[in-house]
């Protein structure tokens, strides 16, 4: 990354700058790097009345560069993980997920899709359903770490009461309690677990036909008594889908510090899930308890078909609870087989 730097240095240096500029490029030009404060940090400057002062050192500029490459591939790519893991245990809403899809985009080719008039689309539907519940579940990060000013209290209202956080106090939010707060989410009144589920069908506001993928009988979505709808929440992309009360939804976190590469980790996972399950699907890998050829010769209606997956469905489920990893990203389920099919040669 050092090369890369010295290169887009001199790129900058010899006006050989360009519309459209990377990330690296665009952050030595915001800290304006020019010959004078190139010749500057070399103790060269002549000119006094034109800038001399690089507002950036290199160290940041790579430490910057690092974090958005890293970190914003990292923890988009462990999202992108878990919703296919979500989707593979969830088959119902990996089918609706897929009409949505076909509704959408049709037979376009992807280099016919628009951007401006196909994203909005996506985020709107069961993709956008889809990302949402997935990160509700599995935020990039476990904790947003706060800290009040070092000179004065703070006054902070929880339930209609105030209280004073002292100042230089650390607050920590936790943000698996936070997506699972009761009292601002759409949840089954008849299932007591549902906060802790993956049901991507609670984000869409007319989902009272979505069928649930373990009956056929229709999801009982109900919004809680102090769920809010308006758009106050800048995470959730549409207003079809349900719009939780700010403070609720935290995954690229809020306010001036919030994560700067939402848009884009939106985007990337969007365009993946498009492209795969457009033209594929994604199964649980059974290989542990029957073969291929096995599996071809049960009836698709056979209970033991069914057992055969349940057991593999056990697995992963366990493997989901049990197998956390911390890195960049919080990352579950590693080691959960898999397997990607042409839609219509599904097995189960």
């Amino acid at each position: 990354m050092n090369e890369l730097l010295q290169v887009k240095k001199g790129e900058i240096i010899a006006g050989r700058t360009r519309e459209g500029m990377d990330l690296m490029g665009a952050l030595m030009q915001g800290a304006v790097i020019t010959k004078y404060t190139d010749n500057a940090s070399r103790g060269n400057a002549r000119n006094r009345t034109i800038p001399t002062r690089q507002l950036l050192s290199d160290e940041e500029i790579l430490g910057n560069t690092f974090i958005f490459i890293v970190a914003g591939h990292e923890t988009t790519a462990s999202t992108i993980h878990h919703a296919l893991l979500f989707l593979a245990l969830h088959p119902g809403s990996q089918r609706n997920l897929q009409k949505d899809l076909d509704q959408i985009l049709g037979d376009q080719p992807i280099d016919k899709w628009d951007y401006e008039r196909d994203l909005p689309k996506l985020l709107n539907s069961m993709v956008g359903a889809v990302i949402n519940e997935t990160l509700r579940l599995i935020p990039p990060i476990m904790q947003i770490p706060k800290l009040t000013p070092k000179t004065q209290p703070q006054s902070l209202e929880v339930d209609g009461r105030k209280f004073i956080v002292p100042a230089g106090t650390h607050v920590n939010i936790v943000l698996p309690a936070t997506h699972r707060n009761p009292n601002y989410w759409p949840a089954d009144p008849h299932n007591a677990n549902d906060l802790n589920e993956f049901r991507p069908e609670r984000w869409l506001l007319n989902s009272e036909n979505v069928v649930n993928d373990n009956n056929n009988e229709p999801n009982t979505t109900a919004l809680s008594p102090k769920s809010d709808t308006s758009p106050s929440s800048q995470d959730t992309p549409s207003s079809i889908l349900f719009h939780p009360p700010k403070g609720a939804y935290l995954p690229f976190s809020d306010g001036p510090r919030a994560c700067l590469g939402r848009r884009f980790a939106q985007v990337e996972i969007a365009t993946v899930l498009a492209v795969l399950f457009r033209s594929h699907s994604i199964e649980l890998a059974v290989d542990k308890y029957a073969s291929d050829d096995e599996i071809d010769r049960m009836p698709e209606s056979e209970e033991q078909r069914k057992g055969v997956w349940e057991k593999a469905a056990q697995d992963a489920r366990r493997c989901m609870r049990e197998g956390v990893r911390f890195g960049i990203a919080a990352r579950v389920g590693q080691g959960v087989g898999v397997r990607v099919v042409r839609r219509g040669a599904e097995r189960f």
